[in-house]
């Protein structure tokens, strides 16, 4: 469906694209993939752009953000998260330029501050890990692989949500959530 989405917004087909990402989205939020639910969520801001339909758009990108937020905790910083981050930022793209034509400039800024500032968070943690003394650097390590521990646990446990029964789905996200946020403590 995500790729039926995106076709369809290629084509400039917005009703097709507007169905295909909500399939994808609806999948997505039921499995607990922060993934599928960050391309649901992106693409249903450009297939209701399209459609003419801008302040639902901007309420998908803005949720299509927040997920990239939580989302980007989840992704090393040794291990990827500057192009993560690099990948997703079409999205933050598209919302500036409906913004912009919307005469929205303040909340245009915000939102280039805030991609920006999520951006830097990230590059800035690298190079302060860089610079770390031997012993300093030790303790980081030994952080890092209580982390990658965590991360293993937190991606079995997500590598089962399809498995999940909807009535448990809510909890099986809360834990989830909670790994992510122990693993960064």
């Amino acid at each position: 469906d995500d790729i039926q989405g995106r076709i369809a917004l290629r084509r400039g087909d917005g009703e097709a694209a507007l169905a295909a990402f909500r399939r994808v989205d609806e999948e997505a939020v039921g499995s607990g993939a922060l993934e599928f639910e960050w391309r649901g969520a992106a693409g249903l801001g450009a297939a209701l752009a399209l459609a003419g339909r801008g302040e639902e758009a901007l309420a998908e990108y803005a949720r299509a953000e927040d997920l990239l937020f939580e989302h980007s905790f989840l992704v090393p910083v040794f291990l990827g998260r500057e192009t993560f981050l690099d990948e997703r930022m079409q999205v933050t793209h598209e919302q500036v330029d409906l913004l912009l034509r919307e005469g929205r400039e303040g909340e245009a800024f915000e939102a280039t501050r805030r991609a920006r500032a999520r951006y830097l968070l990230g590059f800035h943690l690298s190079e302060r890990v860089a610079g770390l003394d031997t012993d300093r650097r030790m303790v980081w390590e030994s952080r890092l692989q209580a982390y990658n521990a965590q991360r293993s646990l937190m991606e079995e446990r997500s590598g089962r949500s399809w498995s999940v029964p909807a009535s448990g789905l809510d909890a099986h996200r809360e834990e989830l959530r909670r790994l992510a946020l122990e693993a960064y403590q």
